[in-house]
């Protein structure tokens, strides 16, 4: 077997701790792992929205160019109104824009109102729940009837399939409660 395919004792890294098992200082060599790589960032090319053209472009106009084309879309009077009105103002008021711009328009009734009325009545509340409960322990106690008969009929027809003669089996109702019960339990 030749010495060649054994490995090292210590394998040769890259980085820091070239050469293997170095005790003394680093060496001035570097790896190429060592070495910064990626340090610059891909340009961008014209029509992705460089410096240049963010501050060529009005962003305000397009914003309102936008919101017309949509409030358009869903009212047709809507343009009309709100272009013969801009258009009468911009002569007197200069830069100030209208306040009817800057505030989106909105279908409001006039009897709903924004903040709710709590009542003082708290009880109404309680009473519900109270109710929906009753209702539901009606409605488990229902469910449980329903099964505690099912199993005692299926008592019954095995104990009559066991029987070579079918007797009659009359359950008195004290009877009738304990096999209820215990089938309950």
């Amino acid at each position: 077997m030749t010495t060649a395919a054994r490995p090292t004792w210590a394998p040769a890294k890259g980085g820091n701790e070239q050469g293997g098992t170095r005790i003394f200082g680093p060496s001035q060599k570097y790896s190429s792992r060592d070495l910064a790589a990626h340090t610059t960032l891909k340009p961008r090319k014209e029509g992705q929205d460089t410096q240049d053209e963010l501050q060529r472009r009005n962003l305000r106009d397009e914003l309102e160019d936008r919101e017309r084309r949509h409030f358009s879309s869903k009212d047709k009077s809507y343009i009309d109104e709100r272009d013969r009105r801009r258009g009468s103002h911009l002569l007197l008021e200069g830069s100030k824009r209208d306040t009817e711009d800057r505030i989106a328009p909105r279908s409001v009734d006039a009897d709903d109102s924004d903040v709710e009325v709590k009542s003082d009545n708290e009880s109404d509340e309680s009473d519900d729940d109270e109710d929906d409960e009753a209702a539901l322990i009606l409605e488990l106690e229902q469910i449980r009837k329903e099964r505690a008969e099912e199993k005692l009929r299926k008592v019954s027809e095995k104990s009559g399939r066991k029987s070579l003669k079918p007797r009659k089996q009359s359950f008195s109702e004290e009877t009738h409660c304990s096999i209820t019960q215990h089938l309950l339990t």
